[in-house]
């Protein structure tokens, strides 16, 4: 019977400390969730559904500290698990959101710059066509002009 009760307090130990390295596991991705977001949102990204997604992690696993804490140990595995699947989505999701948002920003560079110079040519092209013709109007205009002699006198 004293053996008996010995297993059972070391299962109950050894199940306790299982739980909590899953809690702390799942607060460390909610953690490097909420870093994804926030550099994803950085980038210029639309988080809003993954904050919702993020709440959602961080409710569940509220909730499971929660059951934890008040020596309830039945449900507390499967509510962390589904905290920290949700946190990994998030995260992942957050990574690729940030990644697209940081292409998009650098086409937008790109397109802006070929855009400037090729603005800049053309700018320069028009204002060489539109001399020429003002210098050659005004040239033409010089020699029709008649001399006009104007007489000295004292």
């Amino acid at each position: 019977m004293l053996g008996f009760s010995f297993l059972s307090e070391l299962s109950v130990f050894a199940q306790t400390d299982i739980i909590t390295l899953k809690l702390q596991s799942a607060n460390n991705a909610v953690g490097r969730a909420f870093e994804a977001v926030l550099d994803a949102e950085k980038a210029g990204a639309n988080v809003s559904q993954l904050l919702v997604k993020l709440n959602t992690a961080g409710e569940l696993l509220s909730e499971a500290q929660n059951t934890y804490n008040s020596k309830n140990t039945s449900n507390v595995t499967a509510i962390v698990e589904n905290a920290h699947q949700i946190a990994d989505q998030v995260n992942a999701d957050a990574i690729n959101l940030r990644n697209d948002s940081l292409i998009k920003s650098q086409n937008n560079i790109l397109f802006t710059l070929i855009f400037s110079i090729v603005g800049a040519i053309v700018f320069g092209i028009l204002l060489v066509l539109v001399w020429r013709k003002i210098s050659h109007a005004h040239v033409k205009k010089t020699l029709e002009m008649k001399p006009e002699v104007i007489e000295n006198t004292p």
